[in-house]
């Protein structure tokens, strides 16, 4: 390319505060590149009094930088082709200082977002973990946490057969569950932090109000059904069933009973018998059609089959008495010890590098000395990131988004099942001041554009 399409050069151009929805082709990792070189040529076009000076700031700068994407591999390649292109011009342009430049470079850090979490536990900010960590695998951390449920076991066996039979029968025969349940949890970095805060486990409905709340996070429709719709005016005249649902869905919503085991099978039963058609014909206002389909995604959590049978028995169990109470606080006992005996040292996966990350970066002291380190995030691949990763860019940068340059395409999100949420691309849409679009392609023969 001679140089920067139209839809590129505003992209490249800018000084953060941006988010790039790129499609396949349309010379994403060309943006990149070109905007670190935007960069590094307004800091070398002012004046500085040596050049000592000028690779000071430089080498400063540059460190400041944190350039991330999904793989190691491509962070590999996209270091490489950033050095490369720097020796390009420096050969263009021997009147200008790009040899500091390609000096200063290797200060910045380009790799992965797990790789960055590896390094500053590494550089000794979190007094938990240490400086001297190790990687290891999933399975090396699933036979971590059997050893240490079956040591807690050992050690309340007696105890708890003694004082509480019905209890330790229960704890024998969900062994295996209770197992899996604590490796679920120390496997999800957003389950582990949520277990450390709790306190103790009391009435069901406080947890089920926070979890419909979550829901509407992660599925990135809160700020959709924050408000009533004004649907009133769109239902005049009409036979449809879906206003009738959409007057039920916010008689339940205003219920602070709502997750009550009638309330939740009594709302449930009317959803059945409405249906959930949305509005069509002359109804079909696009405004109102965007809020029907994100109240469509809150209903179909709770009529999805394994979903509702999970709720409505952990209701109704949850009104059996004492014992449930004592079984769900046991749990807390389970997870407690576990993580108290839970050694970095030992080894962390990546899931373990997150979650000692964001709950170091809880302590606001911390938190202001890491952010005092970094300026400037770019995300490459950025429909691929998870919900605990932003929270850790977003502590990083103060909720300052002018610091965050992120790249990515919604169509080409792949990492599900390992954490990546594209409703954080999409919250991020909204909140970011420039979102941008790369449209054109340049990499398909013109009968599939066409096509």
């Amino acid at each position: 390319m001679s140089g920067p399409n139209k839809e590129q050069r505003p992209a490249i151009e800018h000084h953060g505060g941006v988010i790039l929805s790129a499609g396949a082709g349309s010379g994403k990792t060309y943006v990149l590149v070109q905007h670190m070189i935007f960069l590094a040529s307004d800091m070398i076009s002012k004046s500085y009094s040596s050049e000592i000076e000028l690779n000071q700031v430089l080498k400063r700068y540059f460190s400041k930088i944190v350039l991330m994407t999904y793989t190691k591999k491509a962070a590999g390649e996209l270091a490489v082709r950033l050095k490369s292109e720097f020796k390009s011009i420096a050969k263009k342009e021997p009147h200008r200082p790009w040899g500091n430049v390609i000096q200063a470079i290797d200060s910045m850090y380009v790799g992965t977002i797990h790789g960055f979490c590896f390094r500053l536990l590494s550089q000794g900010y979190f007094p938990e973990v240490g400086g001297d960590i190790s990687i290891i695998s999933d399975i090396e951390a699933k036979d971590r946490i059997e050893r240490l449920f079956e040591s807690w076991l050992s050690s309340h066996r007696e105890e708890l057969k003694l004082e509480n039979p019905l209890l330790y029968d229960l704890v024998i025969s969900d062994r295996a569950q209770i197992l899996n349940s604590m490796i679920s949890i120390f496997s999800s970095p957003e389950l582990r932090i949520e277990w450390r805060r709790i306190k103790s486990l009391e009435n069901p409905a406080k947890y089920l109000e926070k979890y419909d709340s979550e829901v509407l996070k992660l599925y990135g429709i809160d700020h959709t059904l924050s408000q009533r719709f004004p649907y009133e005016p769109y239902a005049q005249g009409s036979k449809a069933k879906w206003p009738n649902l959409m007057e039920a869905y916010y008689e339940w919503k205003a219920k602070s009973d709502r997750f009550t085991f009638n309330g939740l099978v009594s709302f449930l039963d009317t959803v059945k018998a409405l249906g959930v058609r949305k509005p069509g014909g002359k109804n079909a206002d696009s405004e109102l059609l965007e809020y029907f389909d994100a109240l469509k995604k809150h209903l179909d959590v709770y009529r999805g089959n394994k979903e509702k049978e999970n709720i409505l028995s952990y209701l109704e169990h949850a009104q059996e008495g004492e014992i449930c109470w004592q079984y769900f606080n046991l749990l807390k006992q389970i997870f407690d010890y576990i993580e108290a005996a839970y050694d970095p040292t030992g080894g962390l996966t990546f899931s373990d590098l997150e979650f000692c990350v964001l709950s170091g970066l809880q302590d606001p002291e911390l938190c202001r000395r890491v952010s005092q380190s970094y300026d400037y995030f770019i995300v490459d691949e950025f429909q691929d990131t998870s919900d605990i990763q932003f929270q850790i860019l977003d502590k990083l940068i103060y909720s300052d988004y002018n610091k965050l340059f992120c790249v990515g395409d919604v169509k080409q999100a792949i990492y599900g099942f390992r954490g990546g949420e594209v409703s954080v691309f999409q919250k991020c849409q909204k909140i970011i001041p420039a979102p941008l679009n790369l449209v054109s392609n340049y990499r398909s023969c013109p009968k599939i554009i066409n096509f």
